[in-house]
């Protein structure tokens, strides 16, 4: 109550203690009235919460473009407002400049007179608002990368990521949006959010709204229940094996269930797309995760009739166990962390290489995979860490770091596989603290005090928090254990840890020839995507985009031929390679050098102690029957990781 009001109302009761009511209340009814009408006018002045409305349009079908009107309410009175689009999204850890794929970008006021629009740098505008408080914002974005962190439409299907397609208001991602779509005939929508009205969605704030992939066109789509939560399978056709591809994913998704203590989620979606363009370069699957869905792309378009494969397996378990691991435990320096620009974290060796170990580890506890499977992804995993020479001098902490020089599109293009070696380390976290606590503890029991520690909207975790939770169910110190292998670049001790559960870990040196160079297949052929400096195929002017045609007498359709020329060349001998670079035929001398290489071997121990039939069955949950029985040869090879572009390298081809 303001200072003169006070004194209105004791000057009243002290001069006149005893006139009548009504006499009283004429006094009164002043000061009642300017409190009624200071609070309204009050209320009346209150600015209205800032929201975002978008609208996605698409004219029709085989348009590699979408149409995106923002239109922006509440913006408190302001000479300029910016908005801008993320340079990256969260789970693909690349700078990917959105704003490139961003065009014609124009603001109008609420009487829709134009406002002037400027760079402000290169994923910001700045628009002068001329006063308005309503603005709405037009502009085109290209759909033409067919990749699970980007933008692309085709005749029949697109897909669409958030965060390359929606601008934000520049200090304002906490404020709720709707997103509409309008979109050619016959053409649905789906997203993982709430859906009042038909293709029409609402999103609590930007973080929310860029984790939800988007898929428009003619698709079918699976619902069923698991462990009380709603699963969707969402696919641009029907899977021959539909109740293959149902049962694989109830099976691994009730395996994280038991191991997390239940899901985090009511409902969750897998999106199956497949990625036409790379019909024709053998099994391809990449994925991104987000908090309860993944999009995940695959080829040939017939995978999705295999659903039991290993590839297409890997990949899925992979994507659906971050939600857990990086959408909800996540390092500290993810957590709210800027879009504009690097989120550096030491942590990625965990969030995407122990997400690896459980991937498989899980579907091992489904019965998807056998042990043998797991054994054989360990063995390629060793073989390619131990050809690699960055081994001696990156470690997990580093690539972590510099992993967004290159991103996590390609593997080959970073100096060490934090997946790979991330999910090695995961296993022998596990053996050690399963080993230390007597049996007590495992690394699973990491995983769950974790998930309670650092919940969905907490601060996240640190390092330090990480090897803190490690020794208390170790009960042992193991920080020794981070400074070697994790922080340091040790050669891992997997010989002997290994040897605990069974595994036969043995290593031969190989001749073979090394040329520096790795490719990618298409439905256009054999294209070079990656030439390493101050080899031979940098020597004889190799370039990425480079289409090989013929490598002396054997012409090159495919990567299978590739690497029986490969397999023909000796060290110091030179080859013909015919290439077609733009519109330009040329003929490149290739002279191999001679190369060294470690061949790993891991075989399963036909008798186990009954301390490594024990320990063995603990990690994967087997039947005791089915722990004692002779190892069998596995015959897997494994074309994709989960989350990686598969590239195959002339530099570890024998």
């Amino acid at each position: 109550m303001p200072d003169f009001a006070k004194f209105h109302l004791v000057r009243s009761v002290s001069v006149c203690p005893q006139k009548s009511f009504v006499s009283r209340l004429g006094v009164w009814i002043p000061l009642f009235l300017w409190l009624f009408l200071t609070g309204t006018t009050t209320t009346l002045a209150r600015p209205e919460p800032m929201a975002t409305a978008y609208r996605v349009l698409v004219d029709k079908q085989g348009q590699n473009f979408a149409r995106v009107e923002m239109t922006i309410t509440g913006a408190e009175p302001r000479p300029n407002l910016e908005v801008a689009i993320p340079a990256w999204t969260p789970g693909s850890y690349e700078i990917l400049n959105y704003s490139q794929y961003l065009t014609e970008i124009e603001a109008f006021g609420d009487d829709q007179k134009p406002c002037k629009v400027r760079w402000a740098d290169k994923q910001t505008w700045r628009i002068e608002t001329a006063g308005h408080k309503r603005l709405t914002v037009r502009y085109r974005v290209h759909c033409n990368r067919l990749a699970v962190d980007s933008n692309w439409l085709g005749p029949h299907f697109g897909q669409l990521q958030g965060a390359a397609t929606f601008l934000y208001v520049v200090g304002a991602q906490t404020c709720p949006s709707t997103v509409e779509f309008v979109l050619p005939p016959d053409w649905g929508v789906s997203m993982p959010l709430a859906e009042p009205t038909p293709k029409k969605f609402v999103a609590t704030d930007y973080e929310s709204l860029i984790d939800a992939p988007i898929v428009v066109g003619e698709f079918v789509r699976l619902d069923f229940p698991v462990r009380g939560a709603k699963f969707t399978i969402l696919t641009i056709r029907h899977s021959s094996d539909e109740k293959g591809l149902q049962q694989a994913v109830t099976k691994f998704g009730e395996a994280y269930a038991d191991l997390m203590g239940g899901f985090p989620f009511d409902r969750y979606w897998f999106y199956f797309i497949p990625n036409e363009q790379r019909n024709g370069g053998g099994i391809f699957t990449e994925g991104l995760e987000h908090s309860c869905s993944t999009l995940i792309n695959y080829a040939p378009t017939a995978l999705i009739d295999k659903p039991t494969s290993i590839d297409f397996l890997i990949v899925t378990a992979h994507e659906f166990f971050h939600a857990w691991n990086v959408k909800r435990i996540r390092p500290k320096e993810l957590v709210g962390a800027s879009l504009a620009q690097e989120a550096y974290t030491p942590s990625l060796w965990f969030a995407e290489g122990v997400t690896d170990y459980y991937a498989l580890l899980g579907l091992v506890r489904a019965r998807l995979i056998t042990v043998e499977d797991f054994a054989n992804y360990l063995e390629r995993t060793l073989e390619n860490l131990e050809n690699t020479e960055a081994r001696r001098f990156v470690s997990l902490e580093d690539v972590s770091v510099s992993t967004w020089l290159t991103g996590t599109s390609n593997y080959q293009d970073v100096s060490v596989d934090y997946y790979g070696k991330g999910a090695v380390i995961g296993l022998l976290l596990d053996i050690e603290i399963r080993t230390r606590s007597g049996g007590a503890h495992s690394l699973d029991d990491v995983m769950r005090a974790l998930a309670q520690r650092f919940p969905e909207k907490s601060a996240g975790y640190s390092r330090e928090d990480l090897i803190a939770e490690v020794n208390r169910q170790a009960g042992a110190d193991l920080t020794d254990f981070f400074r070697r292998y994790i922080q340091g670049t040790d050669a891992l001790p997997c010989r002997e840890a290994f040897e605990k559960i069974g595994f036969l870990l043995q290593s031969d040196a190989v001749q073979t020839t090394y040329q520096g160079y790795g490719v990618q297949e298409d439905a256009q052929g054999v294209h070079v995507s990656l030439v390493i400096p101050a080899t031979p195929a940098a020597e004889a002017g190799f370039a990425v985009g480079d289409t090989i045609l013929r490598v002396n007498a054997q012409t090159i359709h495919s990567m299978a031929d590739l690497a029986e020329a490969g397999n023909s060349m000796k060290p110091a001998i030179p080859a013909k390679v015919r290439i077609k670079r733009k519109n330009e035929f040329k003929v490149l001398t290739l002279i191999p050098t001679g190369r060294t290489e470690t061949q790993i071997f891991l075989e399963l121990a036909p008798q186990l102690t009954q301390e490594q039939a024990q320990l063995r069955q603990a990690i994967f949950h087997l039947p005791a029957t089915m722990v004692q029985r002779a190892a069998l040869e596995a015959h897997v090879v494994w074309l994709a990781a989960a989350g990686f572009k598969p590239v195959v390298s002339l530099c570890e081809q024998g």
